[in-house]
């Protein structure tokens, strides 16, 4: 799959947020987390490309969201607080009672759930647009 990598490069941070749909809140981990999801687009491109079969592309976009989510509950916690789009993938009644393991494990899985949306839309752009 051929994408329009210098598309990706010109987006600003505002643009980026908007057309991957994370909604990442104002921090000072804004542009990390945004550099991150266009990096591992921009690498995937670069190791391989993309597959063009959709099935496909959606597992090698989970593989690569998979490396997005910080190895740490504190950070984990924090990257949840901050990324709107993953708090819909996860109901957190009575996540409080539970286990640390089980909040760590699903609040992972909720951010590589909104990681791999925000990387498919990244790459659909940028499979669907012009360089202008």
């Amino acid at each position: 799959m051929n994408l329009n990598i210098s598309k990706v490069l010109r987006l600003s941070l505002d643009e980026l947020d908007a057309d991957t749909g994370l909604g990442v809140r104002a921090s000072s981990m804004r542009s990390a987390i945004l550099g991150d999801v266009r990096e591992i687009v921009l690498w995937t491109n670069r190791e391989g490309g993309w597959p063009a079969e959709e099935d496909k592309r959606a597992a090698a976009a989970q593989a690569a969201a998979a490396n997005l989510v910080p190895p740490t509950p504190d950070e984990r916690e924090m990257e949840f607080a901050l990324i709107v789009s993953a708090q819909p993938h996860l109901n957190l009644d009575g996540l409080d009672e539970v286990p640390p393991q089980v909040r760590f494990d699903a609040v992972g899985r909720a951010l590589q759930t909104a990681y791999t949306q925000a990387i498919l839309k990244l790459v659909e752009l940028a499979s669907r647009t012009e360089d202008t």
